[in-house]
């Protein structure tokens, strides 16, 4: 059993390293706004609403992208891990798993489809390029 001193004295040295790690931050004058948001990050100046819209879903056709592969690989360890302690359930759920994730692509290159067939449609640009 431990003893309430050498409980006390570990709480005592977390909390001196606490706070000499954190006193430079706290006792650091705020600084607000000096960053040039625009000029820091030029994608920022949105001229329209449509240009807004258009770097939003090209940066989500990217995550979903991304998470499709994860959700595959997860699906893919689901499925060994399952298949080698032969546990159906496991294995159910994988296959679940890989069926909503090539859906949800399947989804995604969908609306890319979409998008491409109104632009050529309307002539005009949704996905700046």
């Amino acid at each position: 059993m431990k003893s309430p001193t050498r409980n006390l004295t570990i709480s005592k040295l977390f909390l001196l390293i606490f706070l000499l790690v954190l006193s430079p931050v706290l006792s650091a004058p705020p600084v607000l706004a000096q960053v040039n948001i625009p000029a820091t990050f030029p994608t920022a100046n949105f001229t329209s609403v449509g240009h807004l819209v258009s770097v939003l879903l090209s940066n989500a056709y990217v995550i979903g992208g991304i998470l499709f592969l994860f959700m595959l690989i997860i699906a893919g360890l689901t499925y060994v891990f399952g298949a080698g302690n032969k546990d159906p359930h496991k294995i159910q759920a994988a296959h679940q798993s890989l069926m909503w994730s090539l859906i949800g692509i399947s989804v995604i290159i969908a609306s890319y489809w979409i998008i491409q067939v109104l632009e050529v449609l309307t002539g005009f640009k949704i996905l700046g390029r």
